[in-house]
This record gives structure tokens, C-alpha cells and sequence, in this order.
């Protein structure tokens, strides 16, 4: 189904302004959404990512790529979209399509990337990333084992960051919002 007021391909890419604000990649009047502090990403949602390539480079031995997602209005992350893509043994081959995006609400936008691949050095995985701003996460394989790298790219400058600088322990939060609802008990 294709939504005529949703936004193009461009409009659903973000810039990261020097002190990490998301602003709309294409200034509109009134702009698509008020610019905000990129917010962390969960870590239930890194979890489920590096599952899902492990998974499926162990089921067809195959690189895999996901768009991550910001809802800009809420100013969230949401479920990451699986890209278009070219699967191949040491990378996949991906970008962004309209199709892939065109039944999210207006509000959502392209926020990063995560993939999985083969790489023989750091300049290698930044080599992968695409060149669009956002946070970025290369699970390198390598025999089966796997190393994560989380990247930030915010006006063509592309840097390597720790995990506890963008990821956050949203299973804390759930835990610590429900801890009314657990009796600990000293028998099973």
C-alpha cells in the first residue's frame, strides 16, 4: 500500500548536529520533526540484533544488514527494518529503498545501521558504513566468533564508540518499573 504523505527516501535520513541533536536531513517548512538529543539505544534491541545475525549467519553462512530506526515524533528507537539486500559471504550488499520504508508512519526515520560482516581491520569496518549519519553497529565474524563495533557518523566524521556511551540497559529499567510485582522467595 503507498502512503502519498509519506516522506521520501531523503526526508527518512537524519543529521547529528556536533552535540548529537537528530535534525530532519531535508528542511522543510514546518520541518518534519523538532530537533532532539539522539537518545541510547536499547540494549534489549542490540541483543536481539546480535541474535538474529549470529542466527542467520549460522543458518546460510551469509552477512545480513537492518536499518535502525528513530521515531522522531516520540523521539525513540523502534523495531529495526530488514534492508533490500544482496547477501553475500563476507558483506552484504544494501541501501536504502523507498519500498522498504514506505508503510512506516511519517514520523520514523532512519536512524543508523547494523550488519554483519568479514573484516581484517577497524578502517575495513568503517569502510562498510554507510554515509549516512547515525549510530552504526558492525558485528564482525570471524571463525564463528563474533566482535561487535558501534560507530557514530555525524557530519562526515566517522568515530568508533564505546558500547556504554550509546547502548543503555533498558532491562533494568523494565526490571526497576516492576519491582513491586516479585516476591523473592528462598524456595523454588
Amino acid at each position: 500500500m503507498h502512503n502519498d504523505n509519506a516522506p521520501s527516501m531523503t526526508e527518512r535520513l537524519i543529521c547529528i548536529t556536533e552535540n548529537t541533536c537528530v535534525v530532519p536531513q531535508t528542511l522543510t517548512d514546518p520541518p518534519a520533526f523538532e530537533s532532539f538529543v539522539l537518545p541510547p539505544f536499547p540494549l534489549s534491541q542490540d541483543a536481539w540484533l546480535s541474535e538474529l545475525g549470529a542466527l542467520f549467519h549460522r543458518k546460510y553462512h551469509r552477512c545480513l544488514a537492518l536499518h535502525l530506526m528513530l521515531d522522531c515524533q516520540n523521539q525513540r528507537w523502534v523495531e529495526p527494518i530488514i534492508a533490500t539486500q544482496r547477501c553475500g559471504l563476507t558483506s552484504p550488499i544494501w541501501s536504502v529503498l523507498e519500498r522498504d520504508l514506505i508503510h512506516l508512519p511519517p514520523s520514523t526515520h532512519i536512524g543508523g545501521s547494523f550488519q554483519t560482516g568479514l573484516a581484517n581491520s577497524i578502517d575495513e569496518v568503517k569502510s562498510r558504513i554507510p554515509p549516512y549519519d547515525g549510530i552504526h553497529c558492525f558485528f564482525k565474524i570471524e571463525h564463528h566468533h563474533f566482535t561487535k563495533f558501534w560507530l557514530i557518523r555525524v557530519i562526515d566524521q566517522l568515530d568508533v564508540i564505546a558500547p556504554e556511551f550509546i547502548v543503555f540497559n533498558d532491562w533494568l529499567q523494565l526490571i526497576a518499573a516492576n519491582y513491586d510485582r516479585f516476591e523473592f522467595c528462598s524456595e523454588p
